[in-house]
């Protein structure tokens, strides 16, 4: 399935790490057991909804939707992500909660997610049970669109053919590393620079790895920090005193290997990055992302000087 064909946003820390649950598989005698850890996709806290609104919220932007108007229970943790997510693209977030459990403790009415959505900016509207809520969110709609605005509905949970396509990219994540015992310390990507004295690796966490192969074993790797995402690749420029890397973030980052120093970062894709790769004089780089456009980047300017687009 091409999933780039539809229209996402990339802000959910993916993939999120597969952890193998060793006590209970033994408590049970087998068969292995995982745990998809949903938690960490990053967004106010995380939670498994944030893979749905980057496709939501993609189809939103895709018809200059200013305003996204969402329900659910007054602890809802899917109208707390879509709050958040609105608080950062700078839209307009209306929301409608259910108060369904017919608590009167103030706790419950004002703190934990209510006061976050109140927080990103989020205006709530408190309905009592039994509320049609679908129904409510079109009578919202019907006043934006009357005072001139463009309003995008999510319905709760954000359950919807666009909204699944969240757990179509989980699918995706899980073909392939269950049975190479995925976690984020599994490496996905080494090379070695043009002398074959320093290896890069990059794992499924954050850091890229340079290791001198002159100082043997034992030795600590030097860290390269700065992304924050999953790397995806890695390449050394031919003269070996440059790294490049891409992966989840959309970022380029160019590293002086013998510090580890950032040099530059090249922005520009609006996915994430699975491709780079040096011109042979080493002044050009070229990737390619997700996006489905390969970008030419000129490393002196820091800018690209072409994008290269027609795949589909």
């Amino acid at each position: 399935m091409h999933i780039s064909r539809f229209p996402r946003l990339h802000f959910a820390h993916l993939p999120t790490p597969l952890e193998p649950l060793k006590n209970l598989s033994k408590l049970l005698g087998g068969p292995q057991l995982f745990v998809k850890r949903d938690d960490c996709t990053g967004l106010a806290t995380g939670g498994n909804k944030t893979r749905k609104l980057e496709f939501l919220l993609g189809e939103a932007l895709q018809i200059n939707a200013d305003t996204i108007i969402t329900q659910g229970a007054t602890q809802s943790n899917h109208v707390r992500q879509t709050a958040a997510i609105c608080s950062k693209l700078d839209l307009r977030c209306e929301i409608l909660l259910e108060h369904r459990t017919g608590s009167k403790d103030p706790d419950y009415l004002e703190n934990g997610n209510v006061l976050l959505d109140r927080l990103f900016g989020a205006n709530i509207l408190s309905v009592t049970a039994g509320t049609d809520m679908e129904a409510a969110m079109e009578e919202t709609a019907a006043e934006i669109r009357k005072n001139g605005g463009n309003p995008y509905i999510i319905p709760g949970v954000g359950s919807s053919p666009t909204g699944a396509l969240g757990y179509v990219n989980c699918a995706m994540e899980l073909v392939g590393p269950v049975s190479h015992r995925y976690s984020a310390s599994v490496c996905r990507r080494a090379v070695f620079s043009p002398a074959g004295n320093v290896v890069a690796s990059a794992f499924r966490g954050q850091d890229v790895l340079l290791w001198d192969r002159d100082l043997g074993v034992g030795q600590e790797p030097l860290r390269l920090v700065g992304h924050s995402g999953p790397v995806h690749c890695i390449t050394f420029a031919p003269s070996g005193a440059v790294l490049a890397s891409g992966g989840q973030d959309q970022v380029v980052r160019l590293w002086e290997v013998d510090q580890g120093q950032e040099l530059k970062h090249l922005q520009g894709h609006t996915g994430p990055i699975n491709s780079v790769v040096f011109a042979p004089q080493g002044r050009i780089l070229a990737s390619a992302g997700e996006d489905r456009t390969v970008r030419v980047w000129d490393l002196i300017s820091g800018t690209a000087s072409q994008t290269l687009s027609g795949h589909t």
